[in-house]
């Protein structure tokens, strides 16, 4: 019988070119009468291990786009020093090459961190954002030891602006987390004003040993996300 986290469920890959590079993108196509999302995985991972519990139960309500970031699986070629900026540009252009117009931005522990930076390069493009088991300042020593490889994701360092974004917000808390401590991320949700929390009892692994549990998560932020945009 197939499941909603069968590959057969997922949403299909079409081909996108990006930077000059052709890279296959999830893309669910149907919208819902909902703002789409873009899904953007975490570290060291692929779209498909990050969200392959998410793609169905979220495609029931929104219009679901999945990519490989730079570095990762099918992802374009890091050149020179990776770069969240660089990844959130490749966002943008992805949402182009789709026309998606405004989207949510989904994502998950350095994912989060892209998610952040596109609120900050391009505002306009986002119409929510929704951060899970991420933080919005830099990695302690311990959470640097255990989890996080990139320079650019123990720099990272959004206090300067966090307050300013303008958009419905959620984050999604991994309590049991030892890599992103949820202390950090119960900060980040109040960082940003009017952002809603939705706790997740599983770790940063959420994705791969607790997959239901974090779509369930995922799905009530995005949900929160639109219904705080509707009396905006």
């Amino acid at each position: 019988m197939k499941t909603r986290d069968d590959p057969a469920a997922w949403p299909a890959e079409r081909i996108v070119t990006v930077s000059g590079t052709q890279i296959p993108v999830r893309d669910s196509m149907e919208g819902h009468g909902r703002p789409p999302v873009v899904l953007l995985h975490g570290l060291s991972m692929t779209s498909d291990a990050c969200w392959h519990g998410t793609y169905a139960p979220l495609a029931e309500h929104h219009r679901v786009v999945a990519f490989d970031l730079r570095g990762h699986g099918c992802g374009l070629p890091v050149r020179g020093r990776f770069s969240l900026q660089v990844c959130a540009e490749d966002v943008l252009a992805v949402g182009d090459a789709l026309g998606l117009g405004r989207f949510i931005a989904v994502g998950y522990s350095i994912g989060g961190l892209i998610a952040q930076t596109l609120w900050r390069r391009d505002p306009d493009a986002l119409d929510g954002l929704v951060l899970g088991a991420t933080a919005h300042f830099p990695l302690t020593p311990v959470e640097w030891a255990l989890g996080a490889a990139l320079q650019a994701a123990a720099k990272f360092d959004a206090r300067p602006w966090i307050a300013a974004i303008d958009v419905p917000a959620a984050v999604v808390i991994t309590t049991r987390d030892a890599v992103i401590i949820p202390w950090r991320q119960r900060a980040l949700a109040s960082a940003i004003p009017g952002a809603t929390s939705h706790e997740v009892g599983a770790g940063h692994l959420a994705p791969i040993r607790h997959p239901q549990r974090l779509a369930r998560g995922i799905v009530s932020a995005c949900d929160s996300v639109v219904r705080a945009r509707a009396v905006v």
